[in-house]
């Protein structure tokens, strides 16, 4: 008997033993199950995020540097037309819009011709009061379509030449005779500013006449009767001051003329029509611009 249940409690030893060795042997698989998983997911996460960190830029990305000052970068034609030019010289080029006047200005640190749309005024003398001033602040700016067919030009100088003497203050300080023609059918009257731009936000002018009939085609030199005379920069008097440039160098003289749609309106007296008050009586009547390009040297 005793023998009998001695083997009994060997065979219930070794029954637990079994059963303790399986659940050991479970608790273990399970974690050597989790550890790798979460290795694997923990790798996994690391890599996507180096992956992310090595990726290379968007080329669709826009780089934010070395733009031009309307957003994209000016054309080569740009460039070239102030290669040999200072800043604030004026320039011109042909671009997809066709010729293009401008000035030279600092694009992604080299000079490039930027565009001008007709001359700029003072901007800070909407009355005419300040029009003495000739240092005017860049403000008012014409824009209108340069119609190829709209023209302006001189019996006595060439686009881009040399203002004769006699229209300076060198000589006889007279009236350039101007003609032009190719206005558009819905033109009402006409008027003609010469003026000159030493560098950005720096606009003098010399001769402002307005209210010119529509059946007119040219003024001659030392013209008289045709229009009004508006103020002049050099003494404010409502005459044509004749250019004297003191700095050395040459410089270029632009007279503009506007096709208007109607005669322009002013709420000041003649005597106070400046380039300013001008600029902003016609700014929405303005049909087309025709521009002749003079220099002069001292």
């Amino acid at each position: 008997m005793n023998r009998l249940m001695l083997l009994l409690c060997v065979g219930m030893l070794a029954l637990s033993s079994c059963t303790l060795t399986s659940e050991s042997a479970a608790a273990t698989m399970q974690s050597l199950a989790a550890t790798p998983a979460a290795e694997v997911a923990g790798s996994t996460q690391t890599a996507r995020v180096e992956n992310q960190s090595d990726q290379p830029p968007d080329p669709q990305e826009p780089a934010g540097q070395g733009q031009g000052p309307g957003g994209g970068t000016p054309p080569d034609a740009a460039y070239a037309a102030c290669s040999a030019q200072s800043e604030g010289d004026a320039c011109e080029f042909t671009s997809q819009k066709g010729a293009e006047n401008g000035l030279c200005e600092t694009v992604q640190d080299q000079l490039a011709c930027s565009p001008q749309r007709g001359p700029v005024g003072s901007g800070d003398d909407p009355a005419g009061s300040n029009q003495a001033d000739a240092d005017g602040d860049a403000g008012i700016t014409v824009t209108s379509p340069n119609l190829e067919s709209f023209i302006l030009s001189s019996p006595d100088v060439v686009e881009d030449g040399a203002l004769p003497v006699e229209y300076t203050c060198d000589g006889a300080s007279a009236t350039l005779p101007l003609t032009w023609s190719g206005a558009p059918a819905e033109t009402e009257g006409f008027a003609v500013v010469m003026h000159h731009s030493p560098g950005p936000g720096d606009t003098h002018w010399y001769w402002v006449v307005y209210d010119i009939p529509i059946d007119a085609a040219s003024l001659p030199k030392n013209s008289a009767g045709i229009g009004m005379l508006g103020t002049n920069s050099v003494n404010s008097q409502t005459e044509y001051a004749p250019p004297c440039s003191k700095g050395p160098g040459e410089k270029v003289y632009t007279y503009t003329l506007y096709a208007l749609s109607a005669q322009p309106q002013f709420s000041v007296p003649a005597s106070q029509v400046s380039l300013d008050v001008l600029l902003n009586a016609i700014q929405d009547i303005t049909l087309a611009s025709a521009e002749l390009n003079v220099t002069f040297t001292r």
